[in-house]
């Protein structure tokens, strides 16, 4: 992933999951060291679950695995700084939002912020 808006210094980072669901987050100064698997892990309070995460603004945003939340993880002080509740989104059981087990949730932003967020609803 790579953020629309990063913050001073972090225009070439990368970020990287490397399984749909867990609690570390792989963070790459470039793409260079991406393909060296050079790597800063970040180690979630929360676990994530999907692929539909994204980075914005110096967060990562991701759905927290078995609850209807949307999560911001802060890179910079490494501390979940908010939650958001989703009331009639799907979360656990078989209602994915496409035809594979990886998404309930799946989140797109661009330079001016988060712009879609497209749930399977319960």
């Amino acid at each position: 992933m790579r953020d629309p808006n990063p913050l001073p210094g972090d225009e070439n980072k990368l970020w990287h999951t490397r399984h749909f669901t867990g609690q570390i987050i792989y963070e790459y100064a470039s793409f260079s060291d991406y393909r060296q698997d050079k790597f800063k892990a970040y180690k979630l309070e929360e676990r994530y679950y999907g692929t539909g995460h994204v980075v914005y603004g110096g967060a990562l945003y991701f759905q927290r695995s078995g609850h209807n939340e949307i999560v911001k993880y802060n890179f910079s002080n490494k501390t979940i700084e908010a939650k958001r509740h989703l009331k009639h989104a799907a979360h656990q059981g078989f209602e994915y939002l496409y035809h594979t087990q990886y998404n309930f949730f799946d989140l797109a932003v661009d330079e001016i912020f988060l712009r879609h967020a497209v749930l399977a609803e319960s």
